[in-house]
């Protein structure tokens, strides 16, 4: 089984207009898969930056779901970063890149450009990782391409 590709990642083309990234509209991609697999109730799974999406879904139709399991939400698409954020990246200040990455993280919030956007999440990224080696560097690498 293949999970769907959500607007504008993977295989699904992107939105017409920037307002389709916003979770209410690809909640109503999400109920629309529903309707058409024809399932009266499902249980959903998200994880990181679908976390958002899964939880606008469960706001606006919460009789069609029998579980809602989130893992690891991405805090930066909830609003905010988690309480002890600000001592995680604080106890990692010995890293080589730290400094660079703190800078962008203070910066993010405030970005509304998006390729700056995308170079920002790139530089933050050692921030979001245990490790920063060359496979978490791929990762990050290829996150800015899915972001619409």
């Amino acid at each position: 089984k293949r999970q769907p590709d959500s607007r504008g990642t993977g295989d699904s083309p992107p939105a017409v207009d920037p307002i389709g990234y916003a979770f209410p509209g690809l909640a109503e991609d999400l109920e629309a898969l529903r309707r058409h697999l024809d399932l009266v109730r499902f249980p959903l799974l998200a994880h990181d930056a679908a976390a958002a999406t899964a939880q606008a879904y469960a706001a606006a139709h919460p009789e069609r779901l029998s579980r809602l399991i989130v893992v690891s939400p991405g805090a930066r698409l909830q609003g905010e970063l988690p309480e002890d954020a600000r001592e995680i990246f604080e106890s990692r200040a010995d890293e080589p890149w730290w400094e660079e990455a703190y800078t962008a993280v203070q910066l993010l919030p405030d970005t509304t450009d998006l390729p700056e956007m995308r170079r920002l999440l790139l530089q933050a990224a050692p921030m979001a990782y245990g490790r920063w080696e060359e496979p978490q560097r791929a990762h990050a690498e290829s996150e800015g391409e899915q972001l619409g």
